[in-house]
């Protein structure tokens, strides 16, 4: 149960009141692949949405750990649907290069990262409800007014 402590945007709230059921979900139905650093990052997710949802996030940086966990949650399938449903926008990071003086996405990531990128490169982050919204917001980014 998470106790009221008008620490949180009714958005957030919505989020932490669904964090013990997503931490359920993630725990019962996370496969273990090849990649078994992702596994230990999900769980470990899955492990901090539960801690909120039991705390009620009394702490100072909640926000900050909020923020990791919206990162990670947004990079997965189940995670992103339900962020989508409570109408949370999520960051993403889009990569793109310049070409005839106009910026073009080429890849687009969930979540906040800092990428290293060539010369003539751009990175950006953005916060958009899907990943194709944080798209058209990165190339919309200094385009003259039409």
């Amino acid at each position: 149960m998470i106790h009221s402590r008008d620490i949180t945007t009714e958005a957030e709230a919505a989020v932490l009141e669904h964090a013990d059921r997503l931490a359920a979900v993630i725990g019962k139905h996370w496969h273990p692949t090849d990649d078994t650093a992702r596994d230990d990052v999900m769980l470990l997710v899955a492990d901090l949405l539960r801690a909120h949802a039991e705390t009620g996030i009394e702490m100072q940086t909640w926000r900050a750990a909020l923020d990791v966990v919206m990162d990670h949650l947004a990079a997965e399938p189940e995670g992103a649907d339900l962020l989508h449903r409570l109408g949370r926008p999520t960051w993403f990071t889009v990569i793109g290069t310049t070409k005839d003086g106009q910026r073009e996405p080429v890849a687009v990531l969930p979540g906040r990262r800092r990428p290293e990128v060539a010369i003539g490169a751009w990175s950006t982050q953005v916060q958009a409800p899907t990943a194709a919204d944080a798209v058209r917001a990165a190339s919309r980014v200094d385009r003259p007014a039409s």
